[in-house]
């Protein structure tokens, strides 16, 4: 049997989940994007405590529901003080699925987990525009 290699890559330390992606998403099988779906749940479940991932895969609407917004700040908050980052550079934001995620702006992106304890980040680098330029050029 050939095993073909996975089109990403999933890594788990601490509360920290690494994903790599070594092809274009858009290039991947039905297959692939469900299996990588099912492994990433599973990495991001163990970087959690149980009482915190029913919290996180609970049907309610995230973004009306109380605890659920007090942990999304509890997690920015260990994010500014886990890397440095200024308070103001830390955003929370509503993400598709109803889903809060923490918006950093930083200046190396490539450097921050993709999930921390359990939340989505979204680290960018905030681009520079010359007055005059076009912004989607």
């Amino acid at each position: 049997m050939i095993f073909k290699k996975k089109p990403y890559q999933i890594k788990v330390k601490n509360e920290s989940v690494y994903c790599t992606w070594l092809k274009d998403i858009m290039d991947w099988t039905p297959n692939e994007s469900d299996e990588y779906l099912s492994k990433l749940r599973l990495a991001v479940q163990k970087t959690v405590k149980e009482d915190t991932w029913k919290l996180l895969t609970s049907e309610t609407i995230k973004s009306e529901d109380k605890d659920y917004q007090i942990y999304v700040e509890t997690v920015r908050k260990e994010v500014i003080a886990r890397y440095g980052i200024e308070e103001k550079k830390v955003k929370i934001g509503l993400y598709h699925g109803d889903m809060l995620v923490l918006s950093l702006e930083v200046e190396d992106p490539k450097s921050y987990p993709y999930y921390f304890m359990g939340i989505q980040l979204k680290p960018y680098k905030k681009k520079e525009v010359e007055p005059g330029s076009k912004l989607n050029s």
